[in-house]
């Protein structure tokens, strides 16, 4: 009979390689979220905000701009408490994923971060409400829908996941699908 792993100490032994790549653009500006994930009832979930304005129950993670000499950790915390009321000595640190290029031309990093399962993160400053998804619902392909959209004279192609009445889509839909790869299609 083989030990039941802990889903923490996996995911850190899957995202512990550095990340692998920095994008090569010349970085307007430096950004970090956190990707807050929970277990619960046998399934990992993420959290994720809705913007106010945003009428289309879309998703975004919580962060900051970095500030001059800031780590992308302490970023993300900061936004984190901002936006879903957070604190950071409750987020356990797990690992990054690659920094990504925004569409405006700066540089994010996710920060994947475990929350304990009964906190219920509430919505701070910047979004209207907090909700939280099953992580295995990314993985299932027939939620994703692809486009071509123009973004500032380039075509740029944007992923939407759409779970109930639910979309993620843009870095926040990336950064899930590099979240599941590198975890291996959880």
């Amino acid at each position: 009979m083989t030990e039941p792993q802990s889903w923490i100490l996996e995911i850190r032994r899957r995202l512990e390689a550095p990340p692998g790549r920095e994008p090569i653009v010349e970085a307007t500006s430096r950004r970090a979220v956190l990707v807050p994930l929970a277990a619960d009832a046998g399934e990992l979930w993420v959290q994720l905000g809705r913007g106010y304005g945003d009428d289309d129950g879309g998703g975004a993670f919580p962060g900051a701009d970095l500030e001059k000499g800031e780590d992308v950790w302490t970023g993300a915390l900061r936004g984190a408490e901002e936006q879903m009321k957070i604190h950071p000595k409750g987020v356990l640190r797990l690992g990054e994923l690659d920094a990504v290029e925004s569409f405006e031309g700066g540089l994010l990093t996710p920060c994947i971060g475990a929350l304990p399962a009964k906190l219920e993160a509430e919505a701070g400053e910047s979004f209207a409400e907090v909700f939280r998804l099953p992580l295995s619902a990314f993985a299932n392909p027939s939620l994703v829908e692809e486009k071509i959209v123009e973004v500032d004279g380039l075509q740029r192609r944007v992923k939407s996941y759409h779970i109930g009445n639910r979309r993620v889509w843009g870095l926040a839909a990336d950064i899930l699908e590099d979240l599941l790869e590198r975890l291996g299609g959880t």
